[in-house]
């Protein structure tokens, strides 16, 4: 008899220890998992910053659309443009809160293609194919009306690009 409890007291000690042992290999599997689960969220977010990166250096854009201020008529040999621009703006609200302050860049005199570049700064030219994508100004165009600028005003930067370049910040 003593020896029959012996033994069944020993079973019972080493269930006892299976039992405790399981929570580890529970906790080691959970750890496991949330290791698994962490790296896929941070696969996925390198992807997603990635992919946003890569529109945002191609100019995408949702559509193009018919040019919408009267300002910008008959200056530019396009009609479809889109938001956002080259001049910072990213809605119809803020196009029209920056125009005044590029109207009288335009009308300074600092630069015959003034109004021009601040055109095609504010309504950039929208390609449709094979995706919609918006076309920054040449670099011709750009230098023309800088060097236009420099002469006017003997400064070493511009107002017109000076000027684009605080609205894109």
């Amino acid at each position: 008899m003593r020896g029959d409890l012996s033994a069944e007291r020993g079973h019972h000690y080493r269930e006892q220890r299976r039992r405790r042992l399981r929570p580890l290999s529970s906790l080691r599997d959970s750890c496991l998992c949330l290791l698994v689960l962490l790296v896929a969220v941070l696969v996925i977010a390198a992807v997603l910053t990635l992919v946003f990166f890569v529109l945002r250096e191609t100019n995408l854009v949702d559509q193009c659309t018919v040019s919408r201020l009267r300002f910008c008529d008959g200056r530019l040999p396009y009609r479809t443009t889109s938001l956002p621009n080259f001049a910072g703006a990213s809605s119809d609200q803020e196009l029209v809160d920056n125009l005044v302050f590029f109207e009288a860049i335009s009308e300074s005199g600092c630069s015959p293609l003034a109004a021009e570049y601040v055109c095609a700064a504010m309504e950039p030219q929208c390609v449709s194919r094979p995706t919609p994508h918006v076309l920054p100004p040449c670099r011709h165009f750009c230098q023309a009306s800088d060097a236009g600028g420099r002469r006017a005003g003997g400064d070493s930067a511009s107002p017109v690009t000076g000027a684009i370049e605080a609205a894109a910040a």
